[in-house]
């Protein structure tokens, strides 16, 4: 119903109502047929709108690895506190900033945050203090 709730289409549905009225069957049979059309066409894209967001909601759920007290578990990556020991894998999302203890061959993508095309070598050094 939302499609159809817009200025110009009630002007459009008047003048279909008009060309009825005076005969033009022709006429007003176009209107009506170019108002289903263009709300079909609306209806369309905004249930795919809606399902592309409702696909970023569920991947923007994160979860991680963490190591805690000794034991390996699996958390949304909103639990993830300073102290945990965040394991990755190859493909994993990178759930929080980390300070890396260890790695080998790392490599980020970071096109999504940088607009960098190649990704990103990263190591265990230390960052310089006065670093944003």
């Amino acid at each position: 119903m939302a499609q159809v709730h817009s200025i110009i289409v009630y002007l459009l549905g008047a003048a279909a109502a008009l060309s009825f009225g005076f005969g033009e069957w022709v006429e007003g049979a176009a209107i009506l047929t170019v108002l289903a059309i263009n709300s079909a066409i609306g209806f369309v894209t905004e249930l795919r709108a809606v399902r592309s967001m409702e696909a970023l909601r569920r991947l923007s759920k994160v979860h991680a690895k963490v190591r805690r007290a000794g034991k390996t578990e699996a958390i949304s990556a909103d639990e993830i506190v300073p102290g945990d020991i965040v394991l990755l894998e190859s493909g994993d999302i990178v759930p929080a900033d980390l300070r890396l203890t260890e790695g080998a061959n790392l490599q980020c993508d970071e096109s999504a945050l940088t607009g960098e095309s190649v990704p990103v070598a990263k190591g265990t050094d230390a960052v310089a203090p006065d670093v944003p």
